[in-house]
């Protein structure tokens, strides 16, 4: 946490100015309103700090907002060991420009706080190991899904050459045999309060990928309750449509660096985009205030649905991804590509298989045994395929925009798949 301390006149204005940043309108209030629902005892505002014998506390990330003008005492502070893991790796120059900075930053203050925004397929995760190694800590690295627990072990397996514990419910006491460890921070959120005390005696460099996720309650929760002196957050999209960002900027700090796509000209291959307009009225009727219902009207219907068979029929020449939102969707999908393409081998990888199978797919896709993969949402975070090279979308995007915020959340995280 930070404890700012109100010494003099100055610092209780300050003070007062700082109360009002941190207080944010609460999305879930605005969105009862919107649905006319009832609103009951939800607040209209959410207060991001608490107030303590007179000092204001507030979340660890919110101490690279304050200037010299501040008193102010961090209470972040170390006898953990330290360890040594060797990065075998090679960066790109906009990777060693992020390292460089953050290298010097934490040298300099000896703790962190901060987020990496870089576009997908930009190579966060190697970028992220590199920094983790630097830091002589022994690292947690936290995740929002299994998926990316097994990337994230591989990628540390590839480039230190170091086995990674896993933290799960029946790995508890034996995570400090590793110098790193990697965890969901649904498994995280679940600990003891004496667990989270071994878990912060041992790992004093913590990484939270699509750390955009924090404002949510579970995560929220457990990142509250580390206390690294190392904290770095990783995330393609850190604009939320609903506003909350500023909870996660108070808990992992303000973006440190945003790798932008012109960066990233100098080292990667950028997809070549072709939207495909489809000039035919399709008749719906359900209103577009229910969205999921109007949404399964347009893309269950059987004429649209023979058209994206038709554009995929034609433009389809190398190892795809087929993109859908709706599991039986997905089915029919792969049912009817597979009559197309009988000499190809097309797979389904959904949320509600099971594990093992999940994990058998994208095994197989990544050897190259599986020419046409189709996907779920599950798909749009973090898979890591290199040999996928072309994404079929084909499901509507009713965009992330909000009367305030115009991004493109949902298609950076998909196209960031090849």
């Amino acid at each position: 946490t930070t404890k700012l301390i109100p010494e003099n006149e100055n610092n209780y204005k300050m003070i007062e100015d700082i109360k009002k940043e941190l207080t944010i309108d609460n999305p879930e209030y605005i969105d009862k309103i919107r649905r006319k629902t009832w609103i009951g005892n939800t607040p209209m505002k959410i207060k991001l700090y608490e107030v303590k014998n007179n000092s204001l506390i507030t979340g660890p990330g919110f101490i690279s907002r304050l200037g010299s003008g501040m008193d102010y005492n961090i209470l972040l502070e170390s006898n953990n060991e330290n360890c040594n893991i060797n990065f075998k790796g090679k960066l790109y120059k906009y990777q060693n420009r992020v390292f460089d900075l953050i290298y010097n930053y934490f040298k300099d203050r000896g703790y962190f706080r901060g987020i990496i925004s870089s576009p997908t397929g930009s190579g966060k995760t190697i970028m992220a190991v590199a920094i983790a190694a630097m830091t002589n800590k022994k690292v947690l690295w936290l995740v929002n899904s299994n998926d990316l627990m097994e990337q994230a072990v591989e990628a540390f397996n590839k480039f230190t050459l170091q086995e990674c514990g896993r933290l799960n419910a029946s790995n508890k006491q034996h995570i400090d045999n590793f110098n790193i460890c990697v965890s969901t921070i649904q498994t995280l959120q679940k600990l003891t309060d004496n667990e989270f005390d071994l878990i912060n005696n041992i790992y004093d460099c913590v990484i939270v990928d699509e750390c955009h996720h924090t404002p949510a309650k579970y995560f929220t929760e457990a990142l509250s309750k580390l206390t690294p002196v190392f904290m770095l957050g990783l995330t393609a999209t850190p604009i939320r449509k609903d506003g909350m960002q500023e909870q996660m900027f108070n808990i992992l700090g303000d973006i440190i660096y945003q790798i932008n796509r012109d960066e990233l000209k100098e080292s990667l291959i950028f997809p070549k985009v072709e939207i495909i307009k489809i000039r035919e009225l399709i008749e719906c009727f359900v209103s577009s205030d229910n969205y999921i219902e109007y949404l399964k009207e347009v893309v269950f219907n059987q004429r649209r649905f023979d058209i994206t068979l038709e554009i995929f029929k034609k433009y389809h020449k190398q190892t795809a991804l087929i993109l859908v939102e709706f599991v039986e969707l997905g089915e029919m999908y792969k049912n009817e590509i597979q009559k197309l393409f009988p000499n190809k081998t097309v797979e389904f990888v959904h949320g509600s298989m099971k594990k093992v199978d999940r994990k058998r797919i994208i095994q197989d896709t990544r050897d190259g045994k599986i020419d046409i993969l189709i996907g779920t949402k599950l798909a749009r975070e973090g898979l890591d395929i290199p040999i996928l090279n072309e994404l079929f979308l084909f499901t509507p995007k009713k965009g992330d925009s909000t009367k305030d915020i115009a991004n493109g959340t949902t298609l950076e995280q998909e196209i960031g798949r090849i």
